[in-house]
């Protein structure tokens, strides 16, 4: 089935060497910039992998090779319910006996104690407001993350600012205060998007466990979900037909994005109320910690020696405070929750939580000492005293036509040294740099010494193992936030020739790393659960001790 799906995940690439059929389109489409045949071969490719992927599966209890199915498929393509027929008198040749599905015992969640429903509130209360202080000032003066890559961004006390995708052309005279918000590109840019997408998913689901929904609702949402997209295949109808005739109407296509829109909340509705597996304790344990780690990177981050003014605004102080109460309330729930394996975790120490945890160190490390950003811009690059030397040749040219040619071809030469060996490197350690490289190895130091609990190397049991590995998850996603939100922050707001370095790759893995080091204990846990003939089980057994000690006495009827 594996090898299935990942041959024609190579279509594409085959057809680079010269193979035909579907994946020639995929590349035609590439190489044309044809959005239109790359989404039809794109859906040809995937219908086909479906197709066969179903086919491939076998059920339990049918004991067929793919090509028996295969054959039968075949052989009844025109009479379906013969198919079925065969298949019944094969399960009952077999003694299997289709049933109905039985109504499903009733079931229901722990509750959520006392400890743990005041850490679920701190932490809710924290991520609401690290969200509202993303709206809220983070720098002053002079770009945070912008003043690194952009040039105009190093003075904008004067409230001048840059229009985002305008920084070859000029300046849209805003006049601010020249405080910039977290979301701002001059101000924490993709550092304030990444704490508020943590910090809103961690509001909700620090919230799930306390909340119940009516059954009913998620049947609704269903339908609601069905009669958009009807509504949405419509709308594309009518603009297919109305591009034929080419006619253009911005009503049409504003309502499809509208009802899509829709569409992606309603799912989004419909995942909260069926329920999340980390929508929780342990979840919003590893969302806060992430959130924590990008806000404080954040606030520690050293500014661009080259600004001309720059100040830490209270926005940034804010959104430290609400994500550490967002991790604090997470980590508390962690300690209370009633949680438990859906199987028994081994009770060997897991030395390849360590050993994993211990190669993104190194790779972390790594990454400090390797280049954050590269600056080739000319003006950096091109010293006085080179431009002086280019000034000459092009007044040489000026003078005398016939030297033109050569004096170009010279200065091409001088510009592509000066590239070559005056290129601006800075590291993720250095004094004139962010420095961002010594705090994301911080975080991975403290990742090695959670990985030694989260191992079993310690002792403590299976919940101990879970909340360990719960804060190791988190550490990690924080450094690979961290390093997402430098690089695209970077691209956000970037003068030609300046780029983010190796090291943030290094980092990004070594993040990716520690992550998965700790998720596989936190797949294996979920909240615990009462089901109905448990509980009447129980109370009958308390009946019956008590029957026996004399202290309930019983009448019959």
């Amino acid at each position: 089935n594996q090898t299935l799906l990942m041959s024609i995940s190579m279509l594409g690439i085959a057809a680079i060497m010269g193979a035909g059929g579907l994946g020639l389109l995929v590349f035609r489409a590439i190489n044309n910039l044809n959005v239109g045949l790359a989404a039809s071969a794109g859906l040809a490719l995937f219908v086909v992998a479906v197709v066969l992927d179903r086919i491939s599966q076998r059920e339990d209890t049918d004991g067929m090779s793919l090509w028996t199915r295969v054959r039968e498929a075949w052989d009844f393509k025109a009479d379906p319910e013969g198919l079925m027929e065969l298949r019944e008198e094969r399960l009952e040749a077999i003694g299997v006996e289709e049933v109905e599905a039985e109504e499903e015992e009733e079931e229901r969640y722990v509750p959520v104690e006392a400890r743990e429903r005041m850490g679920l509130l701190i932490a809710a209360a924290g991520g609401l407001i690290a969200s509202v202080a993303t709206l809220l000032p983070w720098n002053g003066g002079s770009g945070a993350m912008s003043s690194w890559s952009r040039r105009v961004d190093q003075d904008l006390a004067s409230g001048t600012i840059i229009v985002e995708g305008d920084a070859e052309t000029g300046v849209a005279e805003v006049v601010s205060d020249g405080l910039f918000g977290g979301l701002e590109a001059s101000g924490g840019s993709w550092f304030g998007y990444v704490v508020l997408g943590f910090s809103l998913v961690g509001f909700f689901w620090a919230l799930r466990p306390m909340l119940s929904f009516p059954k009913a609702l998620a049947g609704q949402i269903a339908k609601l979900q069905g009669i958009l997209l009807a509504a949405l295949s419509v709308c594309v109808l009518i603009l297919l037909v109305l591009s034929i005739f080419d006619v253009e109407t911005d009503f049409m296509s504003g309502l499809a994005l509208v009802i899509f829109v829709g569409i992606l909340l309603l799912v989004a509705a419909d995942t909260y109320v069926q329920g999340n597996a980390r929508a929780g304790a342990d979840g919003v344990a590893l969302l806060g910690i992430a959130a924590f780690g990008t806000a404080l990177a954040f606030f520690l981050m050293a500014p661009n020696p080259l600004n001309v003014e720059y100040t830490r605004e209270f926005g940034s102080v804010l959104a430290i405070i609400g994500t550490g109460l967002l991790a604090i309330g997470g980590i508390m729930a962690v300690m209370a929750a009633e949680y438990t394996p859906r199987r028994p975790l081994p009770v060997s120490i897991s030395w390849g939580r360590i050993f994993g945890t211990a190669v993104g160190l190194i790779l972390v490390l790594g990454g400090m000492f390797a280049s954050w950003s590269v600056d080739e811009r000319t003006d950096v690059l091109i010293t006085p005293e080179i431009q002086a030397e280019i000034d000459t040749l092009r007044q040489q040219a000026i003078d005398e036509p016939a030297l033109a040619a050569q004096n170009a071809q010279i200065i091409s030469n001088i510009v592509n040294s000066a590239r070559k060996t005056d290129k601006i490197i800075l590291y993720g350690w250095v004094e004139d740099g962010a420095k961002l490289g010594i705090v994301v190895t911080a975080m991975a130091v403290v990742a090695l010494a959670v990985a030694i609990p989260s191992s079993g190397l310690t002792g403590g049991g299976e919940r101990r193992r879970w909340q360990y590995s719960a804060i190791l998850s988190g550490i990690g996603l924080a450094i690979l936030a961290i390093a997402i939100a430098w690089i695209a922050s970077l691209a956000r707001t970037a003068d030609p020739k300046f780029i983010s370095g190796a090291g943030t790759l290094l980092t990004t893995i070594g993040g990716f790393l520690i992550f998965v080091s700790g998720r596989a204990v936190l797949n294996e846990f979920r909240r615990k659960r009462v089901y109905a003939d448990h509980a009447h089980a129980a109370a009958e057994e308390l009946v019956h001790e008590l029957e026996d000690a004399g202290e309930l006495e019983l009448q019959s009827s």
